[in-house]
């Protein structure tokens, strides 16, 4: 929909006076430079809207419903006095319930509300619907008494500094969120590629911001997207979520362990790290890794001086025995870090669209293939699916993209007497042209039990061998799955759900000429 305000400004008047004489509010200021910065990043001019002269203690009028119907962002200056306002607290409610009527108040991963915090506020006051977002601190805590000191010029061209570089970063992301909106309402438009960029503790955070800044600037998305959460459980659920969309994991460590989550014995970059490299081993595995994820471990110069918890980590993540190709471990220069982390994606990038050009070309020429079958009236290939009971949900989508592409797809049987399960099953696979074990919520166990069914198949009377076989390494991840090397059937990596396009050897086998 179209939107009369880009950008709806939510703050408590409080925090607009002027802390000297001729000088202007914080407020004011900070909506002037956005306003201005936001129309260089886009092109044209910002339509930036805040209420001037309501006060908080004035009824809630209609025409700041309006307007909550009509932006198309909210920028929410988080202070103590912002929370402590019931007047702020309900423009904050009504543009989210507003949000979720136009285009909703979250899209894809971001969402439309942009957490500026002017002051630290403590984590537990804010409203539940924004905590998990990124905030945009405007301040800095002081070396020696740790008391926070506002980027305001008042305080020093450094403060002033740090204002314009803070509100840069901002402004971009507004833009992009706006430009999304737009794509979203016109139905056009894809996600931009994706790095994920660890988080990392406070002294890292100038050169943290600094690549997200240059990744932005590329044109690629920054993952994760939101807060992660304290609780072990949640976080490691979120960090694989946003780590699937990603070509590149990036991760700069320093002496610094950072907080351990709850319910866990390890820190939050920890967490991540090892998320990263189970990840990118599992895609490794399959000989997939154009498909999976490449990793980037940048020390920080002082990493030398870590403690010992932070030491245990960068210990085993120089000593790691089994690297995954595409994981490096680097102790450059920051700038030979940039460069590097720039040209990965470019390579990542274009492996990616290359893959998914020849998918397409893969896909076209399956349709012409079905129809050409059909036409001639011979009978479809027909796929033994092969997967456990408990798959059989999960299963669904790989056997229905694989009946699309002119294949007869069988699954087993898990009813019946177990006599005359064991026929069904054998007379399958004695009559299959291809064979996919889907290797999902079945353990080791069972997979050794399918493998040693391929190998009885000459004993089965099959009049030919079959044209093609394939593991499919299918959630959840497993250390037995990660270990995994088998020359008896091509791995299929679907370490994140059902891939498409790492079906492609697979289904080239199956169509080879009669």
């Amino acid at each position: 929909m179209a939107f009369s305000d880009d950008v709806f400004i939510s703050y408590a008047h409080l925090d607009n006076q002027a802390l000297t004489a001729g000088s202007e509010g914080w407020i004011s200021g900070f909506a002037d430079a956005l306003g201005k910065r936001l129309a260089e990043v886009m092109g044209k001019p910002a339509r930036i809207w805040r209420d001037p002269k309501l006060q908080g203690n004035d009824v809630f009028a209609d025409e700041l419903a309006a307007r909550f119907r009509q932006a198309a962002t909210l920028v929410s200056v988080f202070t103590p006095r912002y929370l402590a306002s019931d007047w702020c607290q309900r423009e904050l409610t009504g543009f989210w319930q507003a949000a979720a009527l136009s285009g909703g108040a979250v899209l894809g991963h971001k969402a439309r509300v942009f957490k500026v915090v002017k002051t630290p506020v403590e984590p537990q006051r804010v409203p539940a619907p924004v905590q998990p977002l990124l905030g945009y601190e405007f301040y800095r805590l002081q070396a020696g008494n740790g008391r926070p000191l506002e980027f305001n010029k008042v305080y020093g061209p450094e403060a002033e500094r740090d204002f314009w570089v803070r509100l840069n970063d901002l402004a971009y992301d507004i833009a992009d969120l706006l430009q999304q909106l737009e794509q979203a309402g016109s139905g056009a438009g894809s996600a931009a590629p994706a790095a994920y960029l660890a988080t990392v503790t406070s002294e890292l955070r100038e050169p943290h911001d600094a690549l997200r800044r240059e990744l932005l600037r590329q044109g690629w998305r920054v993952l994760p997207a939101v807060e992660l959460p304290l609780v072990a459980a949640e976080a490691e659920a979120l960090v694989r979520a946003q780590m699937a969309e990603a070509l590149l994991s990036v991760h700069l460590l320093g002496a610094t362990g950072g907080l351990v989550p709850e319910g866990s014995d390890e820190s939050m970059q920890a967490l991540q790290a090892r998320i990263a490299a189970e990840r990118a081993r599992s895609c490794a595995t399959a000989q997939d890794q154009g498909q999976g994820l490449a990793r980037l471990v940048w020390l920080a110069p002082d990493a030398d001086a870590a403690a010992e918890r932070q030491r245990r980590l960068l210990d085993a993540l120089r000593d790691d025995p089994i690297p995954a190709p595409g994981s490096d471990l680097l102790k450059t220069s920051f700038e030979a870090l940039k460069t590097e982390v720039v040209r990965r994606m470019q390579v990542a990038q274009a492996t990616k669209e290359a893959q998914e050009a020849r998918a397409a070309q893969a896909a076209l020429a399956a349709q012409a293939a079905s129809v050409e079958a059909a036409a001639s009236g011979g009978p479809p290939r027909r796929i033994y699916l092969v997967c456990s009971a408990d798959d059989q949900a999960a299963v669904q989508p790989l056997q229905e993209h694989l009946f699309g592409l002119g294949f007869e797809v069988v699954l087993p049987l898990f009813e019946g007497e177990e006599t005359q399960l064991r026929e069904l099953n054998d007379t399958e696979l004695r009559d299959c042209d291809g064979l996919l074990v889907y290797y999902g919520a079945g353990g080791e166990l069972w997979l050794r039990q399918k493998l040693a069914e391929l190998r009885r198949l000459p004993t089965l009377g099959r009049r030919s061998p079959l044209r093609a076989t394939g593991i499919c390494l299918a959630p959840p991840a497993t250390p037995a799955k990660q270990r995994l090397l088998t020359r008896e059937a091509p791995l299929i990596a679907m370490a994140d759900g059902f891939a498409p396009a790492a079906l492609q050897a697979f289904v080239a086998a199956l169509r080879g000429p009669q």
